[in-house]
């Protein structure tokens, strides 16, 4: 039977320090996949929805003032939480120009404004295990583009009147006088208003019905 020198007992001890260490490594690498990474999906994910808050709430104030509308993104922002704290976007992270929609490109511009455009961003966040393998940092970025599209609304009116009960102009007038009051001559007030901004002349003008 062979006899296990004090030489022997210290070389063991020195190689399952080497395999620990090197398990730990494995272990610690194992953690920065799993929680770091997952952080990142998560952090990712509450800078997208702050951009598109941001974007979306701004774009309709576009139409009246873009300035406006860049304060507009930064105060909707400053409401969202990113990793655990209050965003603030700077004025570099916040644009206006236009986008193509079909090219589907946004360039930065003051001229044709149609769209906003807000980037989030965490420039070296620290990570959790990452750094066992000698990633300290990481930066992790979003971007959202709100477009207004204007729409012409048309104020039809129809004065041949084949769409009320009676074909008759105001054909509402007889119904309102027996309530009382003189709703004839308010009637054709209000019509001879409207003759006027057509430039159709003195109402009634010349009746037919249909």
């Amino acid at each position: 039977m062979r006899n296990i020198s004090h030489f022997d007992q210290c070389s063991r001890r020195g190689s399952i320090l080497v395999l620990a260490a090197a398990t730990m490594i494995m272990i610690f690498a194992f953690l920065a996949l799993t929680i770091d990474v997952g952080y990142m999906a998560v952090l990712k994910t509450e800078l997208q929805a702050t951009a598109d808050a941001a974007a979306l709430g701004s774009a309709p104030d576009l139409a009246e003032d873009s300035t406006k509308a860049l304060q507009k993104a930064k105060d909707i922002a400053a409401a969202n939480r990113v990793a655990g704290h209050t965003y603030n976007l700077t004025d570099k992270d916040v644009v206006v120009g236009k986008f193509d929609t079909n090219t589907r490109v946004f360039t930065p511009g003051e001229s044709d404004i149609n769209a906003i455009k807000v980037t989030t961003k965490r420039i070296d966040h620290p990570g959790f295990f990452s750094p066992v393998l000698g990633v300290d940092a990481y930066s992790v970025q979003a971007s959202a583009i709100s477009m207004i599209k204007p729409r012409d609304i048309v104020f039809v009116v129809d004065l041949s009147g084949s769409m009320n009960d009676d074909t008759e102009c105001v054909w509402a007038t007889a119904e309102i006088k027996k309530k009382g009051g003189n709703a004839t001559l308010a009637a054709d007030s209000m019509m001879q208003d409207l003759y006027t901004d057509l430039n159709f002349g003195t109402y009634p003008g010349t009746q037919e019905y249909v």
